[in-house]
C-alpha cells in the first residue's frame, strides 16, 4: 500500500503563514516581558535614588542660609540642631583653666612672632 501523500509546503500555505505570524508575535511578547522584568528590577533602585534626591533637597532648604552671617555664628546657632541653650554642657573648672593657659601660651607665641617680624623688616 502506498503512504498518504504529504502536501508540499508552499509559501502560500495558510497554516505556515499563521505559524510564522504566531512565532513572530510570541517573540515580541518575550521581548516585552523581558523589558518589563528589567523595569521591575530597576524600580526599587530608582525609587531609592528619588528618595535620596528628595531628602537632600529638603535638607538643603531647611538649612539656614549664611546671608551676612559668619559661619562661626551658624555653628553656635543652637536652633539649627534643635537643642536648647540651657541643655548644653559647660566645661569643668580644670578644663577652663587649661584652656586659659593654652590661650595665653598661643598669645605669647603670636606676640613673639610679630616682634621678630617687626625687628627684621627694616
Amino acid at each position: 500500500m502506498s503512504k498518504p501523500r504529504r502536501p508540499r509546503s508552499s509559501p502560500n500555505n495558510p497554516l505556515l503563514a499563521n505559524s510564522k505570524a504566531l512565532q513572530k508575535q510570541d517573540e515580541e511578547l518575550r521581548r516585552s516581558e523581558e523589558k518589563m522584568r528589567r523595569v521591575l528590577d530597576e524600580a526599587p533602585k530608582r525609587k531609592a535614588e528619588q528618595q535620596k534626591k528628595k531628602q537632600a533637597e529638603i535638607m538643603s532648604r531647611s538649612r539656614p542660609r549664611g546671608r551676612g552671617v559668619s559661619s562661626a555664628s551658624q555653628v553656635l546657632d543652637h536652633s539649627t540642631y534643635n537643642t536648647s541653650v540651657a541643655g548644653t554642657k559647660r566645661p569643668l573648672g580644670h578644663e577652663r583653666k587649661e584652656q586659659r593657659r593654652l590661650f595665653l601660651a598661643l598669645l605669647i607665641v603670636l606676640a613673639g612672632i610679630v616682634i621678630l617680624i617687626l625687628r627684621n623688616l627694616p
